[in-house]
């Protein structure tokens, strides 16, 4: 799977701009904290979240939420899953490390990619993602993943 970082069709994705756009909104000019995902405006984007919290033990990340978009083109849960038992292994690191810039740099990052042939279908998939402060600290990445199916 080829990944692009700060890809323009990521950044120009219509649902990541209204996300973006509610986030903008919903912090002014302020972290994304858990409270503020579950309000009207964001709570509505829920089924193509996805919430990793890093484990310093294990020097990975733990996907804590999935919303059910993301699980229905995945094919699977990946809330209570490690970034290493889910992710292909040639791209294992590169979300590892591409989370934790987020965590240091407090910075919204974008990203496209290509899931290839599923089934009869063809799958390529958008995201945004951005440091999630909970309780005063920001130990957490929420992602915001669009796909995109082609017949």
């Amino acid at each position: 799977m080829s990944i692009i970082k700060n890809a323009k069709r990521a950044i120009q994705n219509p649902l990541i701009t209204e996300f973006m756009e509610a986030c903008n909104l919903a912090t002014n000019g302020r972290q994304i904290t858990v409270p503020l995902i579950q309000t009207k405006p964001l709570f509505k984007f829920s089924n193509s979240l996805l919430i990793s919290k890093w484990d310093a033990d294990r020097k990975d990340f733990l996907f804590t939420f999935c919303g059910s978009k993301i699980v229905k083109n995945y094919s699977i849960d990946l809330s209570g899953k490690y970034i290493s038992e889910a992710a292909e292994a040639e791209n294992v690191n590169f979300f590892i490390t591409f989370y934790q810039d987020i965590i240091k740099s407090k910075e919204v990052e974008y990203i496209s990619g290509d899931l290839g042939q599923i089934g009869k279908k063809y799958l390529n998939w958008d995201q945004v993602s951005m440091p999630l402060e909970r309780d005063g600290t920001v130990n957490e990445v929420l992602s915001l993943i669009n796909f995109n199916i082609q017949k």
